[in-house]
């Protein structure tokens, strides 16, 4: 998994929690048993569920293009956009919000500047409220 932590990039190898500890699936020996049992789920605080939201919604942006986005993407966005200003991230919801109406408006071409800002943002800020929730 690669993430942004404290300026820097970190690559983080992939493991599956289990009740016996963490194993690597692609290297740990076993005895062919395919069951996992489930970690508890970490409770996630709002600032970062919906920013994550809002991420994973233009993500899916990106990845169907602005030119051909389904109705149940675009209406991600809007509810992504909903979340973050019910969560105080005001100008976040802003230019998630541009996105969505420039998109509507005037096409993808134009809201490509939009999808731009929103992307950065909202990465800055996520990475900036996970490192905050870091220090002691």
């Amino acid at each position: 998994m690669l993430n942004r932590a404290h300026g820097r990039i970190v690559l983080d190898p992939l493991a599956v929690l289990t009740s016996t500890g963490v194993t690597v699936p692609d290297l740990a020996p076993g005895d062919g048993d395919t069951t996992l049992t489930l970690a508890p789920s970490r409770p996630t605080d709002p600032i970062t569920a919906a920013l994550a939201y809002a991420l994973t919604a233009l993500s899916e942006a990106a990845h169907h293009g602005l030119r051909r986005l389904p109705n149940p993407a675009r209406t991600r966005l809007a509810d992504s956009a909903t979340a973050l200003q019910r969560t105080g991230l005001h100008t976040a919801a802003r230019l998630v919000r541009t996105l969505h109406t420039t998109l509507d408006r005037d096409g993808a071409t134009a809201a490509v500047p939009a999808w731009v800002d929103a992307q950065i943002h909202l990465a800055v800020s996520l990475e900036l409220h996970q490192e905050g929730a870091e220090e002691p």
